[in-house]
């Protein structure tokens, strides 16, 4: 793996004056507001992986984006190369429809050990900017919204809240804090691939973060959100979907 070819990728080229907590904090953002969070492969029925070489040239080489099973794959070992202690750990998303945690390994997050823990996800379209530290009663907020940690009810596992608009904590996602083997998530990553009903075979998708919000791309529309305010634009025709993805993805189909 070229370091610099991915340091360039994300607009990070000095990243070697940077040190600690302040390089992970620019590797985290960088990384989101530069590759988009995208499932046009799956989509495509163009099977997934989370090899690091694979998802360096189809995110570095190729400029495209991924979901949370390459992107932080590949972040685990950008994170490798610079000497950070990091290990994979799993993530279960709150399935608001079903009132359960979706299962063990079907989110896979990374743990940054430093004087802090830190949990890292540049796999969440639409989530938090800078590494968050594992820590309860820490409010965290940025252009996405404002968040904290609570304790889970299982030992070595912590809940992330996000605020509602009405003010109220909602829960987003429960990490475990136990580290994993990569080769733990391969079976959730098949079963991805395969399962229809998934929220991510449903329609094509591909979101990017920004400074001040994010825009994200859907078959049916165009969402640009800034500073928390959403103006959505439909798209009436397949033409018109891929020259909007080019222009604000850099992403050709």
């Amino acid at each position: 793996m070229n370091i610099e070819i991915y340091m360039n990728r994300i607009n990070l080229p000095h990243f070697k004056q940077l040190h600690g907590i302040e390089l992970l904090k620019a590797i985290h953002t960088q990384h989101l507001l530069h590759i988009p969070f995208e499932n046009l492969d799956l989509m495509n029925a163009i099977p997934l992986s989370m090899d690091a070489d694979d998802v360096f040239e189809k995110v570095v080489n190729k400029k495209r984006g991924g979901l949370c099973f390459e992107l932080n794959s590949l972040l685990y070992a950008v994170l490798k190369v610079l000497d950070f202690n990091v290990s994979f750990i799993s993530g279960q998303f709150w399935n608001a429809n079903k009132q359960t945690w979706n299962p063990e390994f079907s989110h896979l997050a990374l743990l940054v050990e430093l004087d802090e823990q830190y949990l890292f996800d540049v796999g969440v379209g639409g989530g938090f900017l800078e590494p968050l530290q594992l820590k309860t009663n820490e409010i965290y907020s940025d252009v996405s919204g404002t968040y904290h940690f609570i304790e889970a009810n299982e030992d070595n596992s912590l809940i992330l809240q996000k605020e509602n608009e009405l003010g109220q904590w909602d829960k987003l996602l429960k990490v475990s804090l136990i580290p994993k083997r990569h080769e733990q998530f391969e079976p959730l990553l098949l079963e991805l691939q395969k399962d229809e009903d998934s929220i991510f075979k449903q329609k094509k998708m591909c979101s990017l973060a920004t400074t001040d919000g994010r825009i994200s791309l859907t078959e049916d529309a165009l969402t640009i959100t800034k500073v928390g305010v959403k103006t959505k634009s439909p798209v009436s025709s397949q033409a018109e979907w891929k020259q909007l993805l080019q222009e604000n993805f850099g992403i050709i189909e």
